[in-house]
């Protein structure tokens, strides 16, 4: 980035806030099964029968006690399940299970291990549910929180709600944050992304859940560069910037991508591509020179395996670096980039 672009990018980050309201979304109940070996057994869903009788219960129930999600929490090699569901005749709302199907109390001497969740084993949500900041910046709420770390904890969704919120709508939730412009106010991107998974418990819970790229990847296709109004401030137009960019960070983030088949990463590719032809002409829109696109291409292409084919002539630590940080030192090496994912052959 050009030092006055890279000056002037910083500036309207540090002053810029998010305003837009969240936007009910329906999406159908989603049903998560995970693959990997958890108390012994590939499928806890079906192969621990406590937890295969609670699951076969909430998916023909109706009813909004079963309305949530039954998360996997790893700690110390010590593996426990929790089930955030009201269920109110099981009397399980709130309770801790180890693999046997032993129960415990949540009680203020039990706490959630940070980085909290570690897997989805399942989960219904609520179509209709919506949720909104409580505190917003530049209403006086906002103002009587003297601090970030206060705000940051009023802005925290409560588990009882994020274990119920429909993907589609989680995404305008996580988009919406308004401290997310932060992930540009560290060293890398990348750094500002691992700052979000720690701070804000609904971007952690966004990306465990499976279908989490897939929605992202269509809210990203409904959003083209050329949709900004040329009578919109400055700020506006830069905010719309923003949101694409963001969009464009998270889809790079390898527990999204995992997620992706082949076919799927090939048309992800496209639309990157597409999308930079597009920012081009917008030069005084869009004034990070792309390297949002280039970070998920790199991602992209590392996971396909065809880092190999990179030109000799490109610095293998900047490519490396690049690939972990989101930073490019070289601009050079985002061109090598998008014409190694312009000829990758799918």
């Amino acid at each position: 980035m050009k030092p006055f672009k890279k000056l002037f990018f910083s500036l309207i980050i540090i002053i810029i806030l998010v305003f837009i309201g969240c936007k009910k979304k329906d999406d159908p109940h989603d049903v998560i099964i995970i693959e990997d070996k958890i108390c012994g057994v590939e499928d806890p869903a079906t192969e621990l029968p406590w937890l295969a009788q609670i699951i076969s219960v909430a998916k023909t129930d109706i009813s909004p006690d079963y309305f949530g999600t039954i998360y996997l929490i790893s700690e110390e090699e010590k593996e426990t399940f929790w089930i955030n569901m009201n269920m109110e005749q099981e009397q399980l709302n709130g309770h801790w299970f180890d693999c046997e199907g032993g129960s415990f109390e949540v009680n203020q001497d039990t706490v959630i291990p940070w980085p909290g969740p570690t897997k989805i084993i399942y989960a219904k949500y609520q179509a209709d549910l919506v949720w909104d900041y409580p505190i917003k910046p530049g209403s006086e709420e906002w103002n009587e929180f003297g601090n970030y770390e206060q705000r940051v904890a009023a802005l925290q969704i409560p588990y009882n709600v994020l274990s119920k919120l429909n993907t589609a709508f989680l995404i305008e939730v996580c988009l919406n944050y308004p401290f997310v412009n932060n992930i540009f106010l560290f060293n890398s991107v990348q750094a500002g992304i691992d700052n979000l998974k720690q701070n804000f418990k609904a971007f952690s819970e966004f990306l465990l859940r499976l279908e989490a790229g897939k929605f992202l990847f269509e809210k990203y296709k409904m959003i083209k560069p050329g949709d900004f109004n040329e009578s919109w401030s400055s700020f506006e137009k830069i905010d719309f910037a923003f949101k694409l960019e963001y969009i464009e960070i998270f889809l790079a983030q390898p527990e999204l991508l995992s997620t992706f088949t082949k076919n799927e990463k090939k048309e992800l590719v496209s639309y990157l591509l597409s999308n930079i032809e597009e920012k081009n002409k917008y030069p005084e829109v869009f004034v990070s020179n792309n390297e949002s696109i280039g970070f998920c291409l790199i991602r992209i292409l590392e996971q396909e395996g065809a880092l190999t084919d990179i030109p000799a002539n490109v610095n293998y630590d900047d490519l490396i670096y690049f690939l972990e940080t989101g930073f490019l030192r070289d601009y050079e090496l985002l061109n090598s980039i998008i014409l190694l994912a312009e000829n990758y052959q799918w």
